[in-house]
């Protein structure tokens, strides 16, 4: 993150133009899950230990997802491209 941030002091309409052509989606959305993993520290949690704590991380954070609205059912017919961003930004 830091990176982009750098970037866009230099030239914030490039830095956002590359943004969207590599990402494919508006800025805005990406900011709020970059807000979401910078500010939950379930995201900044070490390597799960096990199959148990594995599962109950992915559940935290799929659930800190949900909370914040990030990715509704819903944006399967009315915003796939959203599906995209949410597979790329929890990747």
């Amino acid at each position: 993150m830091s990176q982009n941030n750098d970037l866009t002091r230099f030239d914030k309409e490039s830095s956002n133009y590359l943004r969207d052509v590599l990402y494919g989606d508006k800025i805005e959305k990406r900011e709020k899950w970059e807000t979401l993993f910078k500010n939950d520290t379930i995201f900044h949690a070490d390597y799960p230990k096990g199959f148990d704590e594995t599962r109950e991380l992915a559940f935290r954070r799929i659930k800190a997802v949900a909370d914040a609205k990030l990715f509704s059912i819903f944006d399967f017919e009315h915003d796939p491209t959203n599906l995209f961003t949410s597979h790329e930004m929890l990747g």
